[in-house]
């Protein structure tokens, strides 16, 4: 599926996280927030791979394992 940052935000906000915050680096643009398990999660315009990418970060579990999901740019 091709799809851009818009798509990332998408997801993000389907999710329904709370406490989210905007932030904008040199980079991109990062949106953060808490889902209602305890992980964080964050959608970002840029990554290593120059994809968006949505990412949810679980530090509660033994795992303490990151998923992160990295978007087609058109």
């Amino acid at each position: 599926m091709l799809c851009d940052f818009s798509k990332t935000v998408e997801d993000f906000y389907s999710l329904k996280p709370t406490d989210i915050k905007q932030t904008t680096t040199d980079e991109g643009v990062i949106y953060t927030g808490k889902l209602s398990d305890g992980k964080t999660i964050n959608a970002r315009s840029f990554s290593s791979g120059e994809k968006p990418t949505l990412q949810i970060t679980d530090k509660t579990g033994i795992l303490k394992q990151d998923i992160k999901i990295r978007y087609m740019g058109l």
